[in-house]
């Protein structure tokens, strides 16, 4: 559901004048990074950080994740993903939470020395507590997304996990996966591995127990998926394939690809697409730099550089900002409002 949040950026400006709690302004652009800017990046550990940009490429803020809460390998680039909830108030993010033992990459440990975990933070930028997750030992965890409730995740082993207090294995045909999920009110998540890579979805919507996952955009036997997004239709899809952007249209029943990208930077992770009726505003990541560009009239427009890492900095996921919750933004909207009154009764005085 990335879709145009032009009115809901306008409103949430007045909001947050009115109140401070508003961390998140919806619209703008946030960018998970690894690495604290003074040592080298490393695969044992690395501080995560969550830079709230503009659609511009302007800074807004910067939360620090605690580094005693979650941390990321700094080496592997398949970690790090952040994907917003089922209703867009949250974001999820995967890693590890220390205290580490053993030695070596964070990936290639056990979960019993490197537990893997998640948490959500909320569109007030509160940070949520650590759920431990006793699942993808051995290899990396790599995304999750919440429908509020629990979790499901995606990573080098075992295949699609949801987890709400205890694990559930909903498909372990795939098992490495990368990417999860949910668009249209349904879950997918993206392989890189085996002969069918692409994107897949399940026989339900949102399974919370075993499901069929089936390959909905086949890719090939040689491609190189990673983030993804749909529209609300589920008619017109865009798919990270390593240095390029390909977009997918469902043409009766079957995805067929449609157009591709020129080359924008080695290794994208990161997608968010804000689709309109005649064309697309497409935000991309890859390690170093954070790139926008534009589908209309059947093609892609060259790519722009909106952000860099900088020095001893990772880039890795990509997501719009999360959204009041309904209650909440009326609230804030509310507040707008009597601002906006206000003024102009001084203004008549």
């Amino acid at each position: 559901m990335k879709k145009s949040l032009l009115t809901l950026t306008a409103l949430a400006a007045t909001a947050a004048a009115a109140s401070a709690q508003v961390a998140f302004i919806p619209g703008n652009l946030v960018v998970s990074r690894v690495g604290d800017g003074a040592n080298a990046l490393a695969n044992s550990g690395g501080a995560i950080s969550l830079l709230e940009l503009t659609t511009n490429g302007t800074a807004v803020r910067t939360i620090d994740i605690p580094t005693s809460t979650l941390q990321w390998s700094g080496t592997a680039t398949s970690e790090g993903v952040i994907s917003l909830s089922k209703d867009r108030t949250q974001l999820t993010l995967v890693g590890y939470t220390p205290p580490f033992g053993g030695t070596g990459s964070l990936a290639s440990r056990t979960d019993a020395n490197a537990p893997r975990a998640y948490l959500n933070i909320n569109f007030n930028g509160t940070i949520g507590a650590v759920t431990q997750v006793g699942a993808f030992s051995g290899n990396n965890i790599r995304s999750g997304v919440t429908d509020g409730t629990g979790v499901w995740l995606a990573g080098g082993t075992t295949g699609t996990v949801y987890n709400s207090g205890s694990n559930t294995t909903i498909q372990s045909t795939v098992t490495n996966t990368r990417v999860v999920n949910i668009f249209g009110d349904k879950l997918f998540f993206s392989t890189g591995a085996g002969t069918n890579r692409g994107i897949y979805t399940f026989d339900s919507a949102t399974p919370t127990s075993a499901a069929t996952a089936s390959v909905v955009i086949n890719m090939g036997s040689s491609a190189d998926p990673y983030d993804f997004a749909f529209n609300d239709s589920l008619t017109r899809a865009y798919v990270t394939n390593g240095n390029v952007i390909q977009r997918w249209d469902l043409d009766g029943s079957a995805w067929t690809l449609t157009n591709t990208s020129s080359v924008i930077g080695t290794g994208l992770t990161g997608l968010a697409v804000n689709f309109g009726t005649t064309s697309d505003s497409i935000f991309t990541v890859n390690p170093s730099t954070l790139f926008s560009l534009n589908f209309s009239e059947g093609a892609f427009s060259a790519a722009t550089t909106l952000a860099t890492a900088g020095t001893n900095f990772a880039f890795r996921g990509l997501e719009f900002a999360p959204i009041p919750e309904p209650s909440a933004f009326a609230g804030l909207a509310g507040l707008g409002a009597l601002g906006f009154a206000a003024l102009r009764r001084r203004r008549r005085a």
